[in-house]
């Protein structure tokens, strides 16, 4: 499991880049890290931001990692897919 996250988060951009993708849409408000140095379009869909509605119904550290994740996916994407209207008002803080 962890190789799966650590491939997620950052090895992954070493295959996009071998394979020449032209547009990467990341999943989940996740882009990988490196990501951003490489010429093509990026996509991220942020299905909702109910960790910073509600805090309390997650572990601490979940919050913050979430946090963490969205707000830079959301500084690297050139386009954002927000699956709601609330959604859409919380991104690019």
């Amino acid at each position: 499991k962890q190789f799966k996250a650590y491939w997620r988060s950052k090895a992954m951009t070493h295959d996009i880049a071998a394979q020449k993708i032209d547009l990467f849409h990341g999943l989940s408000a996740e882009l990988p890290h490196g990501l951003e140095k490489l010429t093509l379009a990026k996509i991220v869909s942020v299905h909702d931001l109910i960790y910073e509605r509600y805090p309390e119904q997650y572990k601490r550290a979940d919050v913050i990692i979430s946090r963490k994740k969205t707000i830079r996916a959301c500084q690297v994407a050139d386009g954002i897919a927000a699956m709601s209207a609330q959604t859409k008002a919380c991104n690019r803080e």
